[in-house]
């Protein structure tokens, strides 16, 4: 029996570890020597015990290394009642370039060992992990992955391939330009796990560091790619300012350490929490904050007691703004939903993504202009807050509206572990269960759907309290079909007043249930002790809808070229960094979220274009935004009183430029909120190099733009708008799509 204590000073912990000892076997003579198995054991290890074990590569470029590598890591993982083995293998010798046929060789012999002589070792043979660090990554993914290149003395009828993989820097990707293909060459689709994977796979955790010379981030990012593809787990952890090498220097030895303990555990393998005791705070490697991104469907400006509802009561909605900051002049990126929540999503202008009305459109097959041939998905290959957040260890849940094209398409597609509710769906077909959407299980019966994504919203937190999450929680509500629970109508019926500008029971109800769940949420943080360290976001996707609600004083509503389309609100509660009860006036934008959220979790974006910027400084307090103005490009017909428009704010002043005629409006929205007096005539210098900042950016961003129409049939001319703006022959329903 031996102990030995690690104190890792960076990360300010210690662990007591304590194993039988070490012995060895030998599992394979080549070449007259004998090649050797490490054992560290279990306390109270016996041979009649069905314990998972843990096979180890070390690394060394094939040329080098020594099994010592894993030694902390083997015993560690024995303490917690796991067989610690660590393989002696044969390396390339000096001056031959050639694969590392020997290696890849060992690396199977020793699994086929350990399978075949489980019940010596006291093994379970179903739950043997495969685990290494740089090429002794690449030799335990390759057992796992590929097939082939097999010792033709071993008993080919004992399966080599193991039940888990647990990679560190893994040099798993050997095609043209990645490590290793100098030395196979052509045959890299032999050796690289990368070209190899499949539905079989084994669960996979990987450790990667943002600063590592050998093995680009991008590399993970695709080979996670691949491995959902195929349906198999991958979660991928990336480290900052973290190079090759990494995982066996604090304070990543004891961080990587602690999220295989938390891997092996989610298998079933392990028990327990781990066996780290925290001495003191962590300070050089602090914890990266939970999110949580709420995201209400249609909700107005002052559809909220913190924004000015007299009518609808949303009492949690108003603790979370006390207990954070609200943004006075936040907007949605475009006036209906798609656009908006693809542009939260990626932090890019819908103009760019192409993707500029809700999915899948209002077909005016005699309008004025033809709308642009525009994108009806958000695409696989654009990076996303999901994708973005995981190889930082973030586990990642999308729980209710998608709206972002088909099956293809969904969450589950675009880097979220978990997928509740989305699919292709704008609005629910129900609000009370069965609620027939593909994605969501129905029941029990008489449920209401809001609180039933906030109980799987409250589960996913719960489930994953131990380590970073991004929870993307976009309810359906307060779209229409208008329901709600009869009491809950029952009660708003008592209280509304017709002729207030807030007064429709219903739709009431439906703004209750969302502030029902931000309560049930804030709580579920405050009991598991989260809430210091969690991201609270609430906003919406789009103005509210007339006919739904009104958003007076702002002019019309979702679906128009004005204010009541894309003014939303926003409220940020970030322990630490926002002042509680704070109030900005700076205008914000949906493509800023992923900036910001990038940044809070010390995450760097990826290197396509962004959009948005780091809302940082706002939240702080402690400066301004770089940018001088946000834009909006709508190529599209919309009931809600849009024609295809294009539009910026700069400042306390807003240009629309309406496509068909080519007309401009501009407002001064600090003396004129409700947008009542066109100001182009009396400001034309401001008009015109307004109007030349908004088609300067919309070629910048590449924006489509509508063409005239050869089909176009002229109508007579319509009523002037109402006074919210709306034209009166096209005044919206309550059952309009999105």
């Amino acid at each position: 029996m031996k102990a030995i204590t690690l104190i890792c000073a960076a990360l300010s912990c210690v662990f007591l570890i304590v194993a039988q000892g070490e012995e060895t076997v030998v599992y394979k003579k080549a070449a007259d020597r004998g090649l050797k198995l490490l054992i560290e054991k279990p306390p109270a290890w016996k041979a009649t015990d069905q314990r998972p074990a843990i096979v180890f590569f070390f690394g060394g470029g094939w040329v080098g290394g020594s099994p010592i590598q894993f030694l902390k890591q083997s015993e560690y993982l024995a303490t917690r009642g796991m067989v610690g083995i660590r393989v002696e293998y044969r390396t390339i010798t000096k001056g031959d370039k050639g694969p590392p046929i020997v290696c890849c060789a060992d690396a199977k012999s020793a699994m086929r060992y350990v399978r075949g002589h489980a019940a010596e070792l006291g093994i379970d043979p179903r739950r043997i992990a495969a685990a290494g660090g740089s090429a002794g990554g690449h030799l335990a993914a390759f057992t796992g992955l590929v097939n082939g290149l097999d010792d033709p003395d071993d008993d080919l009828t004992v399966s080599c391939k193991p039940d888990a993989l647990v990679l560190f820097n893994p040099v798993f990707n050997n095609g043209p330009g990645q490590w290793g293909h100098e030395r196979i060459g052509a045959r890299y689709q032999e050796f690289s796990p990368a070209h190899n994977i499949r539905k079989d796979a084994p669960p996979t955790v990987v450790f990667l560091g943002d600063s590592d010379k050998l093995i680009p981030a991008g590399t993970l990012r695709e080979f996670e790619a691949g491995m959902k593809k195929a349906g198999v787990r991958c979660d991928a952890h990336v480290y900052p300012n973290a190079g090759h090498g990494f995982f066996n220097r604090d304070p990543h030895f004891s961080l990587t350490l602690l999220e295989t303990d938390r891997f092996l555990a989610s298998l079933g393998w392990l028990k327990g929490p781990p066996t780290l005791l925290a001495a003191a705070p962590q300070t050089e490697v602090p914890a990266r904050p939970n999110i949580v991104f709420i995201l209400a469907d249609d909700l107005g400006w002052t559809d909220l007691g913190c924004f000015g509802s007299k009518f609808y009561q949303t009492p949690n909605i108003d603790r979370l703004a006390g207990q954070g900051m609200r943004f006075t002049d936040a907007y949605s990126a475009c006036t209906v939903c798609s656009p908006s929540r693809a542009s939260i999503l990626t932090g890019q202008y819908p103009a760019r993504l192409h993707i500029t009305d809700w999915i899948a459109g209002h077909v005016r097959p005699k309008a004025p202009l033809r709308v642009p041939d525009w994108t009806m998905h958000l695409p696989l290959e654009t990076m996303n807050l999901a994708k973005a957040l995981k190889p930082a260890g973030y586990v990642c849940a999308s729980i209710g509206k998608w709206h972002l094209g088909d099956k293809e398409f969904w969450p589950e597609r675009q880097g979220f572990d978990l997928n509740v509710a989305g699919c292709a769906m704008g609005q629910p077909p129900d609000y009370f269960a069965p609620y027939r959407i593909p994605t969501l299980t129905d029941g029990p019966a008489g449920g209401f759907l809001s609180d039933r994504l906030t109980d799987e919203a409250v589960q996913f937190i719960q489930q994953n309290r131990q380590r970073p999450f991004f929870l993307y929680l976009p309810h359906y509500a307060v779209h229409t079909p208008l329901m709600a629970k009869p009491e809950v109508i029952h009660k708003y019926r008592q209280l509304a007043d017709p002729k207030a500008p807030h007064h429709n029971p219903k739709y009431a109800g439906l703004i209750e249930s969302v502030d029902d769940s931000v309560g049930a949420i804030l709580r579920t943080l405050d009991e598991l002790k989260l809430t210091g360290n969690t991201i609270v976001i609430f906003t919406s996707d789009n103005g509210g809808l007339l006919g739904s609600t009104s958003n007076i004083p702002l002019r019309a509503g979702k679906g128009s070229a004005y204010e009541g389309g894309v003014r939303v609100p926003l409220i940020v509660k970030w322990p630490g960094v926002t002042q509680p009860g704070s109030v900005c006036h700076t205008p914000v934008i949906s493509p800023d979220f992923y900036p910001t959220l990038l940044a809070s979790a010390g995450v760097a974006p990826s290197n396509e274009m962004v959009d948005g910027e780091n809302l940082g400084p706002l939240l702080r307090q402690t400066g301004t935004l770089k940018r001088d103005a946000i834009y909006w490009h709508y190529p599209h017909y919309h009931p809600g009183g849009a024609s295809p428009h294009g539009a910026i704010r700069q400042g306390d002043y807003r240009l629309v430029e309406f496509y068909e005629d080519h007309h401009v409006e501009l407002y001064n929205l600090k003396d004129d909120l409700g947008e009542t007096r066109d100001l182009a005539a009396r400001l034309p210098e401001m008009t015109a190099a307004l109007r030349q900042k908004l088609h300067a950016w919309r070629q910048q961003v590449g924006a489509q733009m509508p063409t005239p129409n050869p089909s176009h049939e002229p109508k007579p001319p319509q009523a002037p708008p109402d006074k919210q703006g709306v034209p009166h022959a096209e005044t919206p329903s309550p059952a309009l799509k999105p």
